[in-house]
């Protein structure tokens, strides 16, 4: 018979057998406290840390290699990327830091520590809209009310800036950057030291430090400074880069704003070869303004002691700029803009441009109402200066009132009366607008006159020969011209359309010495030139983009004839003219060659070449003679016309003789 167990043994099993399960229990979780790291650090946890972090980067994204988690030992990540909404790789790093340990995470998860990267690639883009992919990629983690510890520090790391004023990226290997944003009350903080040298091995740089409080005031403290920093813009077809230098300021904040920018840039024009070099030679400029700025909600601007200076020109500005992105739009901005002339004669010392002697009053302006393209009609604004002397190129022009209006849509300038070579010119332009409202083009009509302006040497070399090539190189040039405008147009903002004026000139006893071309060409047909030349008949020209046409030119040879000019002179000087000389009696009476055309009203010399060179267009010609007959064209050339092929309008007068290294012609039966 078995003894039963008494109640002794049977709670002593009891507490032994509850005492190994809770030991057993407590050492599985050691042990599985133990290995958590390697639980974390496992491929197929990755997801599920990713999915936590995905709400605080959002709308960004993060992926990673691998984490590396330890109890007393930061957190390590390989292969860390983060991209912004549209999927665009923003920050790039091999290896990445958590200053936290995992037991450190644990204990206080407000406190998120310092993410550090080292030798990363950070891509940075504004878009024209102001976005800025890191801050969006960033998400919440930078919000200014999170209410994390948390902070980001990149080391010695690759970083490109790519903004819509940038002609190329800003690009730095050695950038630090520092975004700290502590928890309440704590501002956040954020610095950026950078430096590279750009495509054209200019040497540029950049500093920010700011600060913003998220929690007390509101407000902000931020300065930027930076180092021939790019700076590219295009506006009505000429584009430049300016290498800007300087800092600006900005505090107060969140919704009113104090900006204040100080800035020096150095200018590098686009497609220089097409500019004028008098604006090509404007290679500086300074900018210093007070700037108040407020979105709320509207954006509105109001600007004070604004200074814009550029060599030999220095502009100030005030006024005020209201919903400036809205649907109601509007300015109220008056200034002036005072002229330099003897920076300006310096300035333009150093181009290609004529000397200019330039003295005026400033140039004030004002303009206030909507700035909407469909509002335009209500905004007034105004430009009025003097013009009290203006010489160059051998035009002088006497005191002068511009002022010009802009009131119910149209721009008007006021007629302009003055005084040029002694003479009178008045002009009436009217400004017609493009559909975007930007001036479009200056019109002149009928009532543009120019009435006995006096001719010099100067002014001929200058203007004259365009629309009078026979005045190349012309000495003793004296006397007046009249002109009268019966139609232009002066592109302005529409590039497409070209310049073109048409008009009459009168001449008024314009007397001249006959430059070598002419006097070549005169004596190489065996024409007696005389001792000088006059200009009398008016004539027709037209201006189409580059070219001048006209027709008329008549020059007389003494009693025998006379040379009739036709034809285009580029702004180039290029030729592409007709000269025809009449066959007249005295003409047949006095020069052998001539009796060839007996019966024939003009002889024809095409011209071709420059004013400088010009050249008798051979094949021209030969067509020419063709016309009038192989018999003629023998005839011509047995009597010496052949020497119009050799160069006979390009330097010494030649003798009208035939070349002695010619076999002498054969008799004719």
């Amino acid at each position: 018979m078995t003894t039963p167990l008494s109640p002794k043994p049977r709670k002593r099993n009891l507490l032994l057998w509850t005492g190994l399960c809770i030991g057993l229990i407590i050492a599985g979780i050691g042990v599985g406290l133990l290995s958590l790291p390697e639980i974390l650090s496992a491929d197929w946890m990755k997801p599920r840390i990713l999915g936590v972090v995905k709400p605080l980067i959002a709308p960004g994204s993060l992926s990673v290699d691998k984490f590396q988690f330890g109890w007393d030992q930061p957190l390590v990540i390989s292969g860390f990327q983060i991209r912004d909404q549209d999927g665009t790789v923003v920050i790039d790093s091999k290896t990445v830091k958590l200053s936290r340990t995992l037991w450190q995470l644990i204990e206080d998860p407000d406190d998120m520590g310092t993410l550090s990267l080292e030798e990363a690639v950070i891509d940075i883009k504004r878009e024209p809209d102001g976005t800025i992919n890191l801050i969006r990629a960033l998400g919440s983690l930078i919000k200014p009310n999170a209410g994390r510890d948390f902070a980001i520090e990149i080391r010695k790391s690759t970083l490109k800036v790519m903004t819509p004023e940038l002609f190329e990226p800003f690009v730095s290997n050695n950038a630090d950057i520092l975004i700290d944003l502590p928890q309440s009350p704590g501002p956040l903080s954020f610095s950026l030291d950078a430096s590279a040298a750009g495509a054209r091995k200019a040497k540029f740089a950049l500093s920010v430090q700011g600060k913003i409080q998220r929690w007390t005031d509101k407000s902000v403290e931020i300065q930027a400074e930076f180092d021939r920093w790019p700076i590219a813009g295009n506006s009505m077809g000429i584009g430049a880069t300016a290498w800007a230098t300087g800092r600006v300021i900005v505090t107060e904040g969140p919704k009113q704003f104090h900006i204040q920018p100080k800035i020096r840039a150095d200018i590098q024009w686009s497609d220089s070869s097409n500019l004028p070099s008098f604006l090509t030679a404007v290679d500086r400029l300074q900018l210093q303004s007070d700037i108040r700025a407020s979105i709320d909600p509207t954006v509105d601007i109001s600007l004070k002691d604004t200074h814009l200076s550029f060599p030999g020109i220095d502009a100030t500005l005030q006024g005020k700029a209201t919903d400036v992105s809205g649907v109601k739009a509007a300015i109220d901005l008056n200034g002036s803009v005072k002229v330099d002339s003897t920076k300006i004669k310096e300035l333009l010392a150093n181009s290609d441009t004529a000397p200019v002697e330039l003295e005026m009053t400033p140039i004030q302006f004002a303009a206030h109402g909507p700035i909407g393209k469909n509002e335009l009609k209500a905004m007034q604004a105004n430009l009025n200066t003097k013009v009290k002397r203006f010489k160059s190129g051998g035009i002088q022009l006497g005191e002068m009132d511009l002022d010009v209006k802009w009131l119910d849509g149209v721009l008007a300038v006021a007629p302009i009366d003055t005084t040029i070579n002694d003479g009178r010119l008045h002009i009436e332009p009217l400004i017609e607008m493009t559909a975007d409202a930007k001036p479009a083009r200056i019109k002149l009509g009928a009532k543009t006159t120019l009435t006995r302006m006096s001719l010099d040497q100067l002014t001929s070399q200058n203007y004259m020969v365009y629309p009078a090539p026979a005045l190349a190189s012309a000495t003793r040039v004296n006397g007046f011209i009249s002109a009268k405008i019966s139609d232009g147009v002066i592109p302005l903002a529409d590039k497409s359309i070209p310049l073109s004026l048409k008009g009459d000139m009168a001449f008024d006893d314009v007397q001249f010495g006959p430059g070598p071309w002419l006097l070549n060409l005169t004596q190489s047909v065996g024409l007696p030139p005389p001792p000088t030349f006059s200009l009398d008949q008016p004539i027709q020209f037209e201006i189409q983009g580059d070219r001048v046409i006209q027709h008329g030119l008549s020059i007389p040879i003494g009693q025998l004839t006379r040379l009739d000019f036709s034809g285009s002179v580029t702004f180039k000087k290029e030729l592409d003219l007709m000269v025809e000389v009449p066959v007249t009696p005295t003409l047949l009476q006095n020069v052998p060659l001539f009796q060839s055309f007996l019966g024939q009203e003009q002889f024809k010399i095409p011209i071709r070449g420059t004013l400088d060179k010009p050249e008798v267009d051979k094949t021209a010609f030969d067509a020419t003679m063709k016309d009038l007959g192989e018999k003629l064209k023998n005839r011509a050339v047995d009597t010496g016309l052949d020497m119009l092929f050799n160069g006979i309008l390009r330097g010494k007068v030649p003798r009208f003789i035939p070349n002695p290294n010619d076999p002498p012609p054969i008799p004719k039966p």
